[in-house]
C-alpha cells in the first residue's frame, strides 16, 4: 500500500475530514495486526492527509491502560503502514458519550511493545492465559457450567 486518501471507504465532513470505520493496520514489526474503530484523516497540508484513530468502546473508561493500550497498538501500525508519526487519539465511550483524548506517550509506546511481545511469545508457545474471576462473570447465569475449575474455585461463597 502506498498510502490512504480516505476516499475508498471514507467519508467527508464539513471540517475537512475524511473518516473510515473498521479498517484494517498491519505492522511487520512487533505489534502485528490491529482493527481500528474509526480513523480521521485530517488535511495537513495540499494532499496530505494526518491519521487520527478513535476506537469506540459501549461502556465506560476503565481504571487500567488497557484501552489506551489498544488504541496506541493501532497507531504503531498506522504509522509503520503510513511513514508517519501519529502523536495522539481518541477514545470514546458509548456510556458516557464523551470522547477522550490520549497522547501517545513513549511510555504508553513501551507498554504497548512489551504487552505485543508477551503476546507474542503466548501465541508461540501456545499459553492460554488463566481465567480471572470478575464481576462479568456473576453475570453468567449459568456461570458454573461455563466457567473453568480455577474460576470455580476462587469464587466468593454465597452467604
Amino acid at each position: 500500500m502506498n498510502g490512504w486518501t480516505g476516499a475508498e471507504t471514507g467519508t467527508g465532513d464539513r471540517s475537512g475530514s475524511n473518516t473510515g470505520s473498521r479498517l484494517s493496520a498491519v505492522s511487520w514489526g512487533v505489534v502485528g495486526q490491529a482493527v481500528c474503530g474509526g480513523i480521521y484523516l485530517t488535511d495537513k497540508a495540499a494532499g496530505t492527509w494526518a491519521p487520527y484513530p478513535v476506537e469506540y468502546k459501549r461502556g465506560k473508561p476503565k481504571k487500567d491502560n488497557s484501552d489506551k493500550v489498544q488504541l496506541c497498538a493501532q497507531a504503531l501500525c498506522l504509522e509503520e503502514m503510513y511513514h508517519t508519526r501519529i502523536p495522539e487519539g481518541a477514545l470514546f465511550y458509548g456510556k458516557t458519550r464523551r470522547r477522550q483524548q490520549v497522547l501517545l506517550t513513549p511510555e504508553l509506546r513501551a507498554e504497548t511493545m512489551d504487552t505485543a511481545r508477551r503476546l507474542q511469545v503466548m501465541i508461540r508457545d501456545r499459553i492460554t492465559p488463566e481465567p480471572v474471576y470478575g464481576k462479568n462473570v456473576k453475570a453468567v447465569r449459568f456461570w458454573i457450567s461455563a466457567c473453568p475449575v480455577s474460576v470455580k474455585e476462587s469464587r466468593p461463597r454465597p452467604i
